[in-house]
């Protein structure tokens, strides 16, 4: 029901994707004006940018999870994710957004005549110039010149290790529903 987006701000960049909007809504989340050049996310595939990560599990155990979280609240992480390719040298912005359509229009305080609720905030498909997003969290940060992740993976080599593995394996039926 959230999702993270990354802007670029309007300090430092010609192109910035958002202008800040002033709040006058009383106790409503602060929000944002996308400019014509804004690049978002496909919410279609939100579902891909959340992890929870747990330390460790009992099968599918959910009550274990539960009981577990509840009592040691670092047990489990959750991440969210975003997919957008960042430049270098760039100074951008990035905002928890509602993902749906009802949770944006009840940020903004806004009557909900909308009655999907699997309707998404917005549709990349669409002109979103000039859309207004609400936010729940906002921080700011710049790119460097290199040493991004995907660098990183590039620069790594693998290296072999002698007298390991070189066993044949069958696996005609690996289970799990992966043939």
């Amino acid at each position: 029901w959230l999702s993270l987006i990354v802007l670029k701000n309007r300090i430092g960049n010609s192109d910035y994707e958002f202008e800040d909007l002033p709040n006058n809504r009383n106790k409503l989340p602060d929000a944002i004006q996308l400019t014509d050049n804004a690049q978002l996310p496909d919410l279609e595939e939100s579902w891909r940018w959340a992890h929870v990560h747990c330390n460790e599990v009992e099968g599918r155990n959910f009550s274990f999870l539960q009981k577990k979280i509840a009592t040691q609240p670092g047990f489990a992480v959750c991440r969210l994710l975003c997919p957008r390719k960042l430049k270098p040298a760039t100074k951008y912005s990035a905002f928890i957004v509602p993902t749906y359509l009802l949770g944006l229009e009840a940020a903004l305080g806004t009557e909900n005549t909308n009655t999907d609720r699997s309707k998404y905030s917005w549709n990349i498909k669409d002109n979103l110039a000039g859309t207004i997003i609400p936010y729940y969290y906002k921080w700011e940060f710049r790119t460097g010149l290199s040493g991004d992740f995907e660098e990183v993976l590039r620069l790594m080599k693998p290296n072999p290790i002698k007298n390991l593995g070189g066993k044949a394996i069958n696996i005609d039926n690996p289970g799990y529903g992966l043939l």
